[in-house]
């Protein structure tokens, strides 16, 4: 939710069949990446091929600027995806929040999903850290603080 792929009508599962024209059978990653990555505002067209589709659909997709954020929950919220689920165990009140990584925004996401957690419910957290590669130590110790 929130990049041009989404907006455009990519899903989790579909498959790029073709940038600008160009088949990626057998293109390498970063040859598929550099011809999608762009200035943004200007367009890329993309050939999609979806669960249950017989032939690709042709997307043409605005670039744009993605940001990355370092909070997740469990799922996408099906009335808003913008918005995640943070209830892992809804009859229990067990909430799970994902750290991806220590950037600028860490400490302030977290603290909002906390917030949103408790006002869905949530008596119990689960801080899922893993694959976490790291990041700022400001951030870490935000974090930290949260909880010490």
């Amino acid at each position: 939710p929130g990049t041009p792929a989404y907006d455009a009508g990519v899903q989790a599962g579909d498959f790029l069949t073709a940038v600008e024209g160009q088949t990626t059978q057998g293109m390498p990653l970063d040859k598929a990446r550099n011809l999608i990555k762009g200035k943004p505002g200007t367009t890329v067209k993309l050939s999609v091929l979806g669960e249950g589709d017989k032939e690709p659909r042709e997307l043409t997709l605005t670039r744009g600027t993605i940001v990355q954020h370092p909070v997740a929950g469990v799922a996408r919220r099906a009335d808003d995806p913008a918005k995640w689920d943070w209830l892992y165990d809804k009859p229990h009140g067990i909430a799970l929040i994902r750290l991806m990584q220590f950037s600028e925004k860490t400490d302030a996401e977290l603290k909002d999903a906390i917030k949103e957690a408790e006002a869905a419910g949530a008596k119990a957290l689960i801080l899922d850290m893993r694959d976490n590669p790291g990041g700022l130590l400001s951030q870490a110790a935000a974090v930290a603080d949260l909880f010490l």
